[in-house]
């Protein structure tokens, strides 16, 4: 993994599926959520995550090939989880956009980079913060393609070294606020 390469961070390269009922969830800093298509959480889910979230947890939420099912999916459920908070871009002058890398300008796949040019070439990610802190970052658009180096002609997302980059700064600024 990159980060290796560019910082002393330690890596575990496993991914670890957990559950939100009847796993200890405070023995990790971040979670990451992905996805494509709807999904739900139960009320005792959505009472972990509001534990975990005012405990200083940070949540990391892909929306894998910048779907709209997904989206919908992540804003009707994250009201659930913190109903009196929303999703706000994360200014381009945050610290997440610097934390290792310069990230103030991107490269979006071509499906997004012709379907929004809007965006013009600015990272756009959203996010909560509680108690002054970010504790949910949400990129409407996929990342882990371009972390995985690989190209679908309709993903609507970050070309690989953006996506990378934003990946990396994203794991440095959690572990250190």
């Amino acid at each position: 993994m990159k980060l290796r390469r560019y910082t002393s961070v330690r890596v575990n390269l496993k991914r670890i599926g957990i559950d939100l009922q009847e796993d200890d969830l405070s023995s990790y800093p971040f979670l990451y959520l992905t996805g494509l298509d709807d999904f739900s959480f139960s009320q005792n889910e959505i009472g972990e995550l509001q534990r975990y979230l005012n405990d200083g947890g940070v949540l990391l939420i892909n929306n894998g090939l910048g779907l709209g099912t997904f989206d919908a999916a992540v804003r009707r459920e994250l009201n659930k989880v913190l109903p009196n908070m929303t999703l706000q871009p994360i200014p381009t002058g945050h610290g997440l956009y610097s934390s290792l890398f310069d990230v103030s300008s991107v490269r979006y796949s071509p499906s997004l980079a012709k379907s929004k040019p809007e965006l013009n070439n600015q990272p756009f990610l959203l996010g909560v913060t509680i108690d002054g802190e970010l504790r949910v970052v949400y990129s409407p658009y996929d990342l882990e393609a371009g972390w995985l180096e690989v190209s679908y002609p309709m993903t609507k997302g970050y070309e690989s070294i953006s996506s990378q980059r934003l990946g990396m700064n994203m794991i440095i600024y959690m572990m250190t606020h």
